[in-house]
């Protein structure tokens, strides 16, 4: 069990509200103010690191707060944020755990500090019910989606932590290798309790960079491979990457899906320069397009029939 210092971590947030900060050096003070017995060397006294960029956490939050219509003392906000948080903790082994809080912190414009702590309590819920399922998608062989296309399951890595990813490759060795070599991607997480699934990022091929005498320029050849691929598929291949989830949800019986609508995004709030929240079209070529908060949502039967 994973105890953090949530009278520690109150205080970094109240500090933030009051002075706002996005630096690495407040990003690791906080990860220090979390620890329950702080100065004790680190492997003697794990926590929870919420990735590279704590301070994310602070930004997510105040904001939360500032926007929401019905307020209470922001030092006892502070408090309840913690004790979510601590919820959230609790499951993992009290060892080092490292867990991004993009999903986490996510769909926090709620109209009153009471919705802003259930969401909290609820995206930490969703997250401790995927991860179980992860080791099953770990090991799945690519499958064959015809038209020199592979759809392959992995674990998540950045935003998608602790959630699965979905890779859309054109060949079975680019799906088979250990890290695939991706054409598209999505991230998701499953609610199993409400039989849902969350998709928290859609990716297009991401461009790579190569030395070109001696400077680091964009890779054109990837971005004509993915324009040669969308001229193949008539479509945008992320669409089809949704639908596929779409139907693979559908055959494990869940009911619903839910998209986080790209400018309601962690990176996008917080200005993140790799993150393009451009796709918002894409999602509702794919027939996901009920509009319901920081969501685009569809029935599975509607997005299939």
């Amino acid at each position: 069990m994973v105890e953090i210092n949530i009278e520690g971590f109150a205080r970094k947030l109240i500090e933030y509200h009051h002075k706002p900060d996005d630096s690495y050096e407040n990003s690791m003070a906080i990860v220090e103010a979390m620890r329950a017995t702080p100065l004790v060397p680190f492997k003697d006294n794990p926590c929870l690191r919420l990735g590279h960029n704590s301070a994310l956490v602070l930004k997510l939050l105040d904001r939360a707060y500032t926007l929401a219509s019905s307020k209470q003392d922001f030092s006892e906000f502070s408090r309840r944020a913690g004790d979510a948080i601590q919820k959230f903790a609790a499951p993992f082994p009290n060892e080092d755990n490292l867990a991004y809080p993009h999903f986490l912190l996510h769909g926090l414009e709620q109209p009153t500090v009471e919705d802003i702590i259930s969401k909290i309590e609820h995206n930490g819920r969703i997250m401790h019910e995927t991860i179980p399922l992860r080791p099953t998608f770990g090991f799945e062989k690519p499958m064959d989606l015809e038209r020199g296309l592979f759809a392959k399951l992995t674990w998540g890595d950045t935003d998608d932590y602790f959630g699965i990813s979905l890779h859309l490759c054109t060949s079975y060795s680019d799906a088979f290798s250990m890290v695939p070599k991706t054409a598209a991607k999505v991230g998701f997480f499953l609610d199993r309790t409400n039989r849902e699934v969350y998709v928290i990022n859609l990716q297009g091929q991401r461009v790579d960079k190569k030395m070109v005498n001696g400077v680091w320029k964009r890779d054109k050849e990837k971005g004509k491979e993915y324009a040669r691929l969308t001229s193949k598929l008539g479509i945008d291949p992320r669409v089809v990457l949704l639908k596929w989830l779409c139907m693979y949800a559908k055959e494990k019986e869940y009911t619903r899906i839910k998209v986080i609508r790209p400018t309601f995004h962690p990176m996008f709030i917080e200005q993140h320069k790799g993150f393009y929240a451009t796709y918002e079209p894409v999602i509702k070529q794919a027939d996901i397009t009920q509009e319901n908060g920081c969501y685009l949502e569809a029935s599975l039967s509607l997005t299939l029939a």
